[in-house]
C-alpha cells in the first residue's frame, strides 16, 4: 500500500521564500521508464524527448518543490503527472502525484540546493500536487539513501 505524505500549509507558503533552486530535466514516464505513474530518472542533462525541464526548489533540509511550466508539457507528460490533461482537470479535484518506485537523487543536485547528501531519497509513495497560475508544482519529502 502507497504511503500518503502530508504537507503543513506552512510548507506550502516556503515555496515562495527559498533561495535555492536548480535546473533540471526529468523522465515522467513511470517505473523504468516504461510506462506507468511517477519519475523514474532525474538528472542535470538537458531537457529531451522524453525528459521535461523542472525547476527544483528547496523547501527545506528535507524537502524540495518540483515546478513544471504548464506551457511547455506535452499532454503525454501532463498525463503522467496528474493523470489526466491538464485542461480536464476541475478547481475543486485534489491531485496527488503518484511515484512508483523509490528514485535517488544526484549528489551534485543535493550539492547544489544545500541539501544534505544523505537525504537523496524520493520514496514510492503519494505527493501533494499544486496548481499555482501556470505551474504545476509536486512536494517531495525526502528520506535517507
Amino acid at each position: 500500500m502507497k504511503k500518503q505524505h502530508a504537507i503543513l500549509p506552512a510548507m506550502f507558503l516556503s515555496l515562495f521564500l527559498f533561495s535555492q533552486e536548480a535546473r533540471i530535466s526529468a523522465d515522467i514516464r513511470g517505473r523504468d521508464c516504461h510506462g506507468g505513474l511517477g519519475l523514474c530518472d532525474v538528472s542535470g542533462e538537458p531537457p529531451s524527448v522524453n525528459k521535461d525541464a523542472v525547476t527544483v526548489r528547496k523547501i527545506s533540509g528535507q524537502s524540495i518543490a518540483f515546478v513544471f511550466d504548464n506551457r511547455t508539457l506535452s499532454t503525454s507528460s501532463q498525463r503522467n503527472i496528474a493523470g489526466k490533461e491538464f485542461d480536464k482537470i476541475s478547481p475543486t479535484e485534489k491531485l496527488q502525484f503518484s511515484q512508483e518506485k523509490d528514485i535517488i537523487l544526484e549528489d551534485s543536485l543535493l550539492d547544489q540546493l544545500q541539501i544534505d547528501r544523505k537525504y537523496g531519497r524520493i520514496k514510492e509513495g503519494n505527493y501533494p500536487l499544486l496548481f499555482e497560475k501556470e505551474e504545476a508544482v509536486v512536494i517531495f519529502t525526502l528520506s535517507e539513501k
